[in-house]
């Protein structure tokens, strides 16, 4: 089984999170930019912000 450009996922489990994520409600390419996940994110995590990048990746 091959490994993920970073390899740290193999890439059958990359895949599955790709299969995973197109079939949620809700897309990264819905995101308003409102900022209210950013307060959220016990990570500190400026969601908003990789909102457009998530949804270029995913092609969605």
């Amino acid at each position: 089984m091959g490994t993920s450009v970073c390899g740290a996922l193999p890439c059958l489990a990359l895949g599955v999170l790709f299969t995973v994520f197109r079939l949620r409600c809700a897309h990264a390419g819905e995101c308003i930019g409102c900022g209210h996940c950013d307060s959220r994110c016990p990570f500190g995590v400026a969601q908003s912000e990789r909102m457009g990048i998530i949804a270029d990746h995913f092609g969605l």
